[in-house]
Order: C-alpha cells, then sequence, then structure tokens
C-alpha cells in the first residue's frame, strides 16, 4: 500500500487553473494503474518529469498520446462467423 500525504495533490496545476502536470495519466486514459505501466515500460507512453513529489506526466503529452491512438480491432467470434460467407447447402438428389 502507497502512502500518501493528505495534502498531496496528484495534479499540479498552472496559474490559469489548466492542469499541467499529473501523477495519474491512466485516469485521463482510462485503463488500469497496471495497463499504464505495462505500455510504459514497453516504451509507448511519453516518458514522465521527475518531480520533488516523484513522477509526473505532462498532461498535454499524455492526451496528444490518446489522440493520437489507433483504435483496436476487435471482433467477436460471432461477428466474424456473421462476416464470412456460408456455403450454400447440396442439392439433395
Amino acid at each position: 500500500m502507497s502512502r500518501r500525504r493528505k495534502d498531496e495533490s496528484s495534479t499540479i496545476t498552472t496559474t490559469d487553473g489548466q492542469p499541467a502536470l499529473t501523477a495519474r495519466p491512466w485516469e485521463l486514459a482510462s485503463c488500469s494503474r497496471s495497463s499504464w505501466y505495462r505500455a510504459w515500460s514497453r516504451g509507448e507512453i511519453p516518458d514522465p518529469v521527475q518531480t520533488p513529489g516523484g513522477r509526473r506526466w505532462r498532461v498535454l503529452d499524455v492526451l496528444r498520446w490518446i489522440s493520437n491512438l489507433k483504435p483496436a480491432k476487435r471482433r467477436t467470434a460471432r461477428k466474424a462467423a456473421v462476416d464470412q460467407p456460408t456455403a450454400a447447402p447440396a442439392a439433395k438428389k
């Protein structure tokens, strides 16, 4: 279990209130923490910035990375079966 001070924020904001850095980029990407770190270890995710409070990701980098993602091509077995042409039944003589 990680320890976190109650006053420690996971997002650092700019002077106009916009988020600049975040410690929880997986929430922006709508994925799990473990999926985020697996993708990061494979080099698929922008590198974080090291701050005195720990690693933080630039929000703009994360949003740019998300916008450049291609949708996954997932096909269910049922859809694949519907898409494949079926042979006509052989006529009985």
